[in-house]
């Protein structure tokens, strides 16, 4: 039976572990829960070959999402725009809507060419290295029907460093599954600290993100480095990325090791979040970051960087803030200040799981999944007509 709401198609340029990745998908499979026809196409140079890529595509063929991918180099490369252009004229979706850079451009430049409307997210403030860059993107922004941002923080700076029209910005936020990402049963906390090797006396530390220069791991290294003989803390870093063997190094020379474990790229991220005492971000930027919204949902208390889209989402001293306010991206973190938080947790963890178990219920009022995904199937409705 042919839906009567118009085809989706939710492009990403691979599927990596990362937000806008997790966000086009679990679009897709909410829209394919409503009745929809969503799918997943990617755009990018290889189809998924990583395990992990793998495993990704294998969740959202099992939620009822099509997987596609389509060879893609950028629509000036001749043999990528046909291709592109030859799955759109099969498929004919309603509406396009392509989650990363430079992808954005590229994939809707090529539906402009067909006609097929075409939106985009901005999950980052971007910065521009080119002048030439930033009127591409003012130009992309006017030419489209919405221009979809993350956070208020993302749609303020979109507004003022791309140029773009008020009335083209559309705040979605982020929204997580609550059913998913909540506080474990007591036995499954155990076997999680267990299998991590925290014992009872331990402070586990969890943190979730790509090993990459945008989350900021070595000031969180030098940080772990300043803290006091007698501190309890435990680390783990769950992620693989460009920068893991560099990160590894970096841990060895400071003589953590004995505090810091790295875990790679997992699936089990709700039950890591589940054994930990507290989250740790030091991301030098962000636009609306899940990994938070997930460890307050699990109701862990937080330390993070005072970034726009972190103050965004923070409610009665969660998460604790470290650090002065940052408009654009940090070029660097203070690690006594990020240290000092840490241990402002530990030592007052009593008063910090309180925190963190009343902002599980205001992370559930505004950023939901459902919210999410009801934003979304409104705005393709629009675009559609």
């Amino acid at each position: 039976m042919t839906s009567r709401h118009p085809t989706v198609v939710e492009v990403v340029g691979s599927l990596a572990v990362g937000g806008a990745e997790r966000v086009a998908l679990e679009v897709a499979a909410g829209l394919a829960d409503r009745g929809w026809d969503a799918r997943l196409l990617i755009a990018g140079p290889a189809d998924p070959d990583g395990a992990f890529e793998r495993s990704i595509a294998d969740e959202a063929r099992a939620r009822g999402v099509p997987v596609d991918h389509v060879p893609f180099r950028g629509a000036t490369h001749p043999a990528s725009a046909r291709a592109l252009a030859s799955w759109l004229r099969r498929h004919r979706p309603g509406v396009v809507h392509v989650h990363n850079r430079p992808q954005d451009w590229q994939v809707a430049a090529v539906c402009k060419a067909l006609r097929v409307p075409v939106i985009y997210t901005v999950h980052l403030p971007y910065t521009f290295d080119r002048r030439r860059d930033q009127l591409l993107y003012t130009a992309l922004g006017r030419a489209v029907p919405a221009v979809v941002c993350v956070s208020r923080a993302v749609a303020n700076h979109v507004r003022d460093s791309e140029r773009i029209p008020p009335d083209k910005l559309r705040v979605i936020y982020n929204g997580i599954r609550m059913d998913v990402f909540r506080p474990p049963a007591a036995a499954d906390r155990a076997a999680a600290r267990a299998a991590l090797g925290w014992g009872d006396g331990d402070f586990g530390w969890i943190t979730a993100a790509r090993l990459h220069s945008q989350k900021g791991h070595r000031f969180l290294l030098d940080a772990i480095a300043r803290l006091p003989a007698d501190s309890r803390a435990r680390f783990a870093l769950a992620g693989d990325g460009p920068l893991q063997a560099e990160l590894e190094a970096r841990a060895a020379r400071l003589g953590i090791g004995d505090r810091v474990q790295f875990l790679g790229a997992r699936r089990d991220v709700p039950a890591l979040l589940g054994a930990a005492d507290g989250y740790a971000c030091t991301s030098m930027q962000e636009g609306h970051p899940l990994s938070l919204l997930e460890a307050m949902a699990v109701e862990l208390p937080v330390v993070a960087p005072r970034l726009p889209s972190i103050e965004e989402i923070a409610m009665d001293g969660t998460p604790v803030l470290f650090g002065p306010r940052i408009d654009g991206w940090a070029e660097a973190h203070d690690p006594d200040a990020i240290a000092a938080a840490l241990l402002q947790v530990e030592r007052d963890a009593a008063e910090a799981r309180r925190r963190a178990r009343a902002a599980r219920a205001h992370i559930a009022e505004r950023y939901s999944r459902e919210a999410m995904i009801g934003g979304h199937a409104a705005l393709y409705e629009r675009v559609a007509r």
